[in-house]
């Protein structure tokens, strides 16, 4: 299998488990300012969360409708996202202030394109190969409707991010078998 190094530091891993969405951001925001401060190595959380929809900025009134459930308003971009105990939640946080190879410093959209190509690549090595990401679908920087990971018409992985002293947070939620609960769109 292919080694991905398409963001080359120091990084650390935590695998936070089954954990309450609120104190994941809480103590997301916290490792920020340990980031911001160089008293923490940049980091990627794996973890789920109990059943809850996330709204992000760009959430529309109608991505609601079906849901019933836990709703928690989000200071990430994208729309309405499911979080359920069976879905794997990865969250990046990577200073985007930092000068590196293939990502200009302070591009979010960059940054955006890049998580997906890390998702594209992780299944091509696992055999799967008809997955997209708008890098591929979509060129124009104002569309970000399509961001995120599709099979056809299906979302299958979401990202939404969000922006604190140029250290990124939230990040990407898999679909992983699940069927979105929280809007008419997948995901």
């Amino acid at each position: 299998m292919k080694k991905l190094n398409l963001i080359n530091s120091n990084l650390h891993f935590e695998n936070w488990g089954l954990v309450d969405y609120k104190v994941s951001v809480d103590k997301q925001l916290k490792y920020i300012e340990e980031i911001f401060l160089n008293n923490r190595p940049e980091t990627i959380i794996f973890c789920s969360h109990n059943s809850l929809v996330s709204t992000g900025r760009a959430t529309k009134k109608e991505d609601l409708v079906s849901w019933s459930g836990d709703i928690v308003k989000s200071s990430r971009g994208g729309r309405a996202t499911y979080h359920g105990p069976s879905q794997l939640v990865i969250y990046p946080l990577v200073n985007l202030n930092k000068k590196r190879k293939h990502l200009n410093q302070k591009d979010i959209h960059a940054y955006l394109r890049l998580l997906e190509k890390i998702l594209l690549t992780s299944l091509k090595d696992l055999g799967f190969n008809d997955f997209v990401g708008k890098l591929l679908t979509d060129t124009t920087k104002d569309n970000l409707e399509k961001t995120g990971l599709w099979k056809g018409n299906l979302k299958v992985a979401s990202i939404g991010i969000a922006i604190k002293k140029w250290i990124s947070y939230h990040g990407i939620a898999s679909a992983a078998g699940v069927a979105s609960l929280a809007a008419k769109s997948p995901l």
